[in-house]
C-alpha cells in the first residue's frame, strides 16, 4: 500500500508543480496584455498610442516582406544551382535490368574468360 501511496502522492506534486508553472505563465501574459493596452488607450497622449499602432503595423509586416523578398530572390538562385543528373532512387531503379536473360549477363562474361583457347589445330583449320 505504501507504494501506491507514493505514487499517488509523487503524480500529485508534479501536477501541483505544473499548474503553478501555468499559474505564472498566464500571469506574466496578462501584465504584458495589461501594458500594452495602457499604451495603445493612452488619453494623456493621442499620439504615442498612434505611433504605438505604427510600430506594431511595422514590427508585423516587416519580416513577412522580408521572407517574401528572400523567397523571390532565391528562386532564380536556386534555379541556376539544381542538377541536372536523375535522383539517386530513379537512378537506381533505371540502371536495373528489364529482363532476366540479362541477369544471366554474368555467368556469360565468367564463361567467356574461363573458356580455354583454341588450340593450334582448330587456327588452322579456320
Amino acid at each position: 500500500m505504501t507504494t501506491e501511496d507514493d505514487v499517488l502522492r509523487m503524480r500529485q506534486e508534479r501536477l501541483m508543480e505544473m499548474s503553478e508553472k501555468l499559474l505564472n505563465l498566464m500571469d506574466y501574459a496578462e501584465s504584458q496584455v495589461e501594458r500594452f493596452k495602457v499604451i495603445l488607450t493612452s488619453r494623456d497622449d493621442p499620439v504615442a498610442s498612434f505611433c504605438a499602432v505604427v510600430v506594431c503595423l511595422v514590427v508585423c509586416l516587416v519580416p513577412l516582406q522580408i521572407w517574401f523578398y528572400v523567397l523571390i530572390l532565391s528562386w532564380p538562385i536556386s534555379q541556376f544551382l539544381r542538377s541536372d543528373l536523375p535522383s539517386k532512387i530513379n537512378n537506381f531503379f533505371k540502371r536495373l535490368p528489364p529482363t532476366n536473360e540479362e541477369l544471366d549477363l554474368p555467368s556469360k562474361i565468367n564463361n567467356y574468360f574461363t573458356r580455354l583457347p583454341p588450340t593450334n589445330e582448330e587456327l588452322m583449320s579456320s
